[in-house]
């Protein structure tokens, strides 16, 4: 019995062991390619310094916007500074193509978004160099659907405001419904 107790016990410290171990490899892995493309961020960005010399490329941070997903996943928010009273006019998508373009990275990045709050343009990336991160684009992608199919079907449907109006209508359906010969 106290034998076998002592290895029901072992593979729990085992097995606590191995997942804790995982848990803070993937961390690390995280950390280290989120320092990799802050480092060739950095690089190139000190190509715009002509083009938008209003931006504070200087003023660059990285961090992992939310700890709720995966460890293994590479989505990282970055702010910059913006000297007032300028903005930075750039969607995702021209950001994304930029940043692509620029970095000639292993593996191609993605915006997901980015916004100025006062004087602080936040965009946030993705670097699609392994397959969670790779599933969570598709996940996101998904979602966004589903969003636009919801969006889609509880749109306020337009109402005429006046008698004469709903009576056009009608008549234009009517007319419309009825096969025309000659």
């Amino acid at each position: 019995m106290q034998i076998f107790l002592g290895v029901i016990l072992g593979l729990v410290v085992v097995t606590i062991l191995s997942i804790s171990g995982h848990h803070y490899w993937l961390i690390r892995q995280q950390r280290r390619q989120q320092q990799f493309l802050d480092q060739r961020l950095i690089q190139a960005l000190t190509k715009w310094q002509t083009k938008y010399p209003f931006i504070a490329f200087a003023s660059l941070k990285s961090a992992v916007p939310v700890s709720i997903w995966h460890r293994d996943v590479l989505l990282f928010e970055y702010t910059v500074q913006i000297k007032a009273p300028h903005t930075l006019p750039l969607t995702a998508a021209e950001l994304t193509a930029l940043l692509n373009e620029i970095l000639k990275l292993p593996a191609p990045v993605h915006v997901t978004e980015c916004w100025q709050l006062k004087q602080t343009f936040h965009f946030d990336v993705a670097y699609l160099a392994n397959q969670a991160t790779i599933r969570y684009m598709h996940d996101m992608g998904r979602i966004k659907t589903a969003d636009q199919l919801v969006a889609a079907q509880t749109a306020p449907v337009k109402t005429s405001s006046s008698p004469t109006e709903s009576a056009q209508s009608a008549q234009s359906k009517k007319s419309a419904a009825k096969p025309t010969t000659k």
